[in-house]
């Protein structure tokens, strides 16, 4: 279940309220929330009733996070406010950025927390501690783009084996 593909936050939110409505049913489900998608500074809530009813049905939910660098995050929304800027030159695009840029720019740390909704203008130290607890309350699984292997860190937290037959050692909370 894509949040971009549902077209709103109020339809991503609709077919998660499905999963968590389903008794009985038992199948893999990928709930992928980018636009449209959850705002963990308002939803973890919803994370927390899937989670709890993913339990009760004798499943395993893994909530995992993956971030960027810094500087690869910033060039890529710099790439993509330059593709959305209509028949703009670097000079023109340079000074839209300097008139609109509260406007277009979300840093990482604004996305998790608010997702596409209204960023809430508290002290980054504030929003950093509210971040990490978020974390610790519903994720299993925080990654850092391009530094692990996703595939073998999920193995680590369901203690599955590889299609290869691979042993993974389990995960601990401190990993």
């Amino acid at each position: 279940i894509s949040s971009t593909d549902a077209g709103s936050k109020k339809a991503f939110l609709s077919h998660i309220n499905e999963q968590i409505e389903m008794k009985g049913e038992f199948y893999w489900t990928v709930l992928g929330s980018g636009k449209h998608g959850l705002s963990l500074a308002s939803d973890g809530d919803v994370l927390r009733r899937l989670r709890e009813n993913m339990e009760e049905r004798g499943c395993q939910l893994v909530a995992m996070s993956m971030f960027s660098e810094p500087l690869d995050y910033s060039m890529k929304q710099t790439r993509q406010m330059f593709a959305r800027c209509k028949n703009c030159d670097v000079t023109e695009f340079t000074k839209k950025l300097e008139f609109d840029s509260r406007e277009y720019w979300r840093g990482q740390l604004d996305y998790f927390l608010y997702n596409t909704g209204e960023i809430k203008s508290y002290n980054t130290t504030v929003k950093v501690k509210d971040a990490i607890t978020k974390l610790r309350e519903h994720y299993d699984l925080v990654l850092l783009d391009g530094k692990a292997d996703i595939f073998k860190e999920i193995l680590k937290v369901t203690g599955w084996k590889s299609a290869d037959g691979e042993e993974i050692v389990a995960a601990e909370v401190n990993n």
